[in-house]
């Protein structure tokens, strides 16, 4: 059995990411959930937990709300996209600084980011955008 997926490398690479972040935010909130039991007489660290849980579920569901979208190839979404992407590797740069292994996150960012930028992705998102030098769209016999 093959499967046929046309979408270009950048949109793929980016919705697998955002789906992976998505799942391991989802079991970071049930990691939170499940401890919360053996620290119930720390009570303000207690109410920090459940906010954090609170904040990752929505996250979770906006990564994976993202996901869908940037396959269904929503400009949108796109650019939601590049925006958390430029984030990302603003810090990988911080991450840069405090670590040596944060050299891999900020590697794997700007691989992420200009992924989004690659001239298919953008042909697959954004046809109107004209670049001097590139044939974007389709070609004419």
């Amino acid at each position: 059995m093959v499967i046929n997926i046309n979408k270009p490398w950048g949109i793929v690479l980016n919705v697998i990411m955002f789906a992976i972040a998505g799942v391991t935010s989802l079991f970071g909130v049930l990691g939170i959930l499940t401890s919360q039991g053996i620290i119930t007489d720390i009570f303000p660290l207690v109410s920090f937990t459940a906010g954090v849980s609170v904040f990752l579920f929505a996250l979770a569901i906006v990564y994976l709300v993202l996901a869908i979208y940037l396959w269904n190839l929503d400009k949108n979404a796109w650019l939601v996209a590049v925006v958390l992407n430029m984030i990302g590797v603003v810090l990988g740069i911080l991450s840069i600084v405090l670590t040596p292994a944060g050299v891999i996150v900020f590697a794997l960012q700007l691989i992420l980011l200009a992924s989004l930028f690659h001239k298919d992705t953008i042909i697959a998102v954004k046809p109107e955008i004209k670049y001097p030098g590139w044939e974007l769209g389709i070609l004419e016999d």
